[in-house]
């Protein structure tokens, strides 16, 4: 749950393009009115392109 703005600011950006994950992997750090949550990897892979930047506001379904 990301508040009652359904709006949050991305404050860490934790892996770059060509870094190897793993599944469960935390890849950005998110910071809302309400809290800071990590958002993790759906699987392993590889990083092929970051499509979000520091301080860009992301909403519900954005990422």
């Amino acid at each position: 749950d990301i508040g009652s703005s359904g709006k949050a600011k991305i404050i860490e950006l934790m892996v770059k393009v060509g870094d190897s994950i793993q599944a469960d992997q935390s890849l950005i750090t998110l910071e809302s009115d309400k809290a800071s949550m990590e958002i993790p990897s759906p699987a392993a892979g590889v990083v092929e392109s970051i499509e979000v930047k520091l301080d860009q506001e992301v909403g519900t379904g954005d990422l």
